[in-house]
């Protein structure tokens, strides 16, 4: 090519790279569909099996995620991307109903579509929470170590092992709940049935005329939980509510008299748990667990917590040395919600549809939990605390987040300034429960060990060891928990029943009849307890209130008067009582005793307590 072509080939790049220049220099108005993180997502709750009171939240719940204020998207998009460019007219940026409307060159488009696009992704990411339902034997439960709280990949193996075995145990049910971070969600297995649960008696002048009551019974299993992820999403704060209902019997009762018909009676089988739990992602998780049956069967419920992507994206740089990054930091500064329980007492009157009837006096929250105006001065004294002094660098909050405007290396340092102070938040106690039953002759054998105000560990320890072989007593119920350190939870393992609690007469001056009414109540073992850690990190404050009820087959009970139709007896034996115990890191304590007769023989009850503390990681 001569000199003359060279010049020539070079003048028509340069006029390529020219009107390239001028077509980038261009204004485009490009509308953005950001209602993913402008909108606020619906909560669901689950639906109620069995009786509707169960485990009851003395606050309903955490805060659901809050939207992205549409000011703020803007004000993030001024600051990320060509900052200065924002001062000439012809770029523009407006939010409407979900929409931002944006005037920029195609450059900043490309930069703007991409950061949205990531921020998507890490607002709408999907957290999975798995629960396993199992029931093992007794042996191969203690053969596996677990404690509620995090298991190690041993324990889980041991415990999915003995379910798949027909002669150790079995998988009871598989529940798969899926929501945003933060949004309340749930996932149930329910199977309803109708059935005759009251005789409603109407008299008229002198006629007795029945009206049968129908209502619906429900049986099953019901996860209902509110996931929050760390900031970094190495783990989630799962506020959790689980309900496993099973109907047993549907017994008949006949009124007799003038009120001819047949009730129907429901006898359910029941674990319930209302608690907060923190794990890390792909971790799996020891929710609860119940003892109970003559077999020492339990109960257990296992949670495994997964992202259904990392939803993290790539990463898109900002243009300026500032940029605005959102910190979600609910892990932190969310207060979790208390659960007490709510099981019923013979000794309490109560007719059907009654609400709870034991409850902690005093509903504040005790956990561990910062406020917001504290956690950024914590960040402001602790990251770059000299950078603070430029006005530019700025922290602001909206919902759960911060939003936070600083160079990328000093974000940086908050991002693992905040994934170091989350798992010291969501730190977990695990406490266990046994009620163990003594014979006469067991108890008068032990009796001189266990006594004082500090019996010896090993001495308590070998209780548990005595229990399970049958020498000289034995384990009636007890259940086992995972909680945040300062939070108040419940867990329940045992029955519930229907049953003809009274008859009301009615009268006319030519007729009369007996109108049945219906009650209920609970049996098996129900554990109340709000565990702390003391400032020492080996004692723990265990705030106490459990309540055991052996509850008979109910006898009918005939008043043998003219016109009152019978109803129905029980005769039940209760364990409870309101206390404080301090016990030593992972070490069993004899937190109560009690006797009572059972067929005419004496039994001592006691109740065997164990705490230990647990990092989230």
């Amino acid at each position: 090519m001569n000199v003359t072509g060279r010049i020539a080939l070079a003048l028509l790049c340069c006029g390529g790279l020219v009107r390239a220049q001028e077509k980038e220099s261009e204004r485009v108005r490009h509308v953005y569909d950001v209602r993913v993180l402008t909108t606020q997502a619906l909560d669901f709750r689950g639906p109620a099996i069995g009786r509707p009171t169960g485990a009851l939240s003395v606050f309903d719940s955490m805060e659901a995620p809050e939207p992205i204020p549409g000011e703020l998207l803007v004000s993030a998009i001024q600051t990320n991307f060509e900052e200065d460019s924002w001062s000439d007219e012809r770029n523009t940026i407006e939010f409407s109903d979900g929409a931002l409307s944006v005037t920029q060159t195609p450059a900043v488009h490309r930069l703007i579509a991409a950061w949205l696009d990531t921020l998507r992704s890490r607002f709408a990411r999907r957290v999975v929470v798995e629960a396993d339902v199992i029931r093992i034997n007794a042996a191969a439960w203690h053969a596996s170590g677990a404690v509620p709280g995090i298991l190690t990949p041993a324990q889980e193996k041991d415990l999915r092992a003995a379910a798949a075995d027909p002669a150790r145990g079995s998988l009871l049910t598989v529940l798969r709940a899926v929501g945003l971070n933060g949004q309340r969600v749930y996932a149930a297995d329910v199977r309803s049935r109708t059935y005759l649960r009251d005789l409603d008696v109407q008299i008229a002048t002198s006629a007795v005329q029945v009206d049968p009551v129908t209502g619906k019974i429900e049986e099953g299993a019901v996860l209902d939980i509110r996931p929050r992820l760390a900031p970094d999403a190495s783990h989630a704060l799962i506020e959790t509510r689980f309900h496993m209902s099973r109907l047993t019997a549907l017994e008949t009762f006949e009124p007799g008299g003038a009120a001819q018909g047949r009730l129907q009676l429901p006898v359910r089988d029941n674990l319930v748990a209302g608690t907060t739990v923190g794990c890390p992602i792909g971790r799996t998780l020891l929710l609860c667990a119940g003892t109970a049956g003559a077999d020492g069967q339990v109960t257990a419920v296992l949670l495994r917590p997964s992202l259904s992507a990392d939803g993290a994206g790539g990463a898109v740089k900002s243009t300026e040395k500032r940029e605005m990054r959102f910190f979600d930091v609910a892990n932190l500064t969310q207060q979790v919600p208390d659960f007490s329980s709510g099981f019923r007492l013979l000794s309490q009157k109560f007719q059907s549809g009654d609400g709870p009837g034991l409850t902690f006096s005093s509903p504040e929250l005790v956990g561990s939990t910062v406020e917001p105006e504290d956690l950024e001065n914590w960040i402001r004294s602790n990251v770059e605390p000299r950078s603070w002094k430029n006005s530019r660098n700025r922290i602001e909050m909206w919902g759960t987040h911060f939003a936070v405007v600083q160079t990328p290396e000093v974000l940086d340092q908050i991002a693992a300034f905040l994934a170091a102070a989350v798992p010291n938040r969501s730190r977990m106690v695990s406490v266990e429960s046994a009620l163990v039953a003594f014979d006469e002759a067991g108890w008068l054998a032990r009796r001189a060990s266990l006594s004082g105000a500090n019996p010896a560990e090993a001495d308590v320890a070998a209780v548990l060891d005595a229990a399970r072989r049958g020498d000289g007593c034995r384990i009636v119920g007890g259940t086992q928990v995972a909680a945040m350190n300062g939070e108040r939870v419940h867990c329940w393992n045992g029955m519930d029943r229907d049953f003809v609690l009274d008859v009301d007469s009615e009268v006319t001056e030519s007729a009369s009849a007996s109108d049945p009414v219906v009650g209920g109540i609970d049996g098996g073992f129900s554990l109340e307890v709000r565990p702390t850690m003391a400032g020492d990190q080996r004692t723990i404050r265990l705030e106490l209130r459990p309540v055991w009820q052996d509850v008979s087959p109910p006898e009918m009970l005939d008043p043998q008067a003219d016109g009152i139709a019978p109803f129905q007896r029980l005769r039940t034996a209760e364990f409870r009582f309101d206390g404080l115990q301090f016990v030593g890191e992972n070490t069993w304590t004899l937190a109560g005793t009690a006797s009572r007769n059972s067929d005419g023989r004496r039994e001592v009850m006691v109740l065997l307590v164990r705490a230990r503390s647990m990092e989230v990681k």
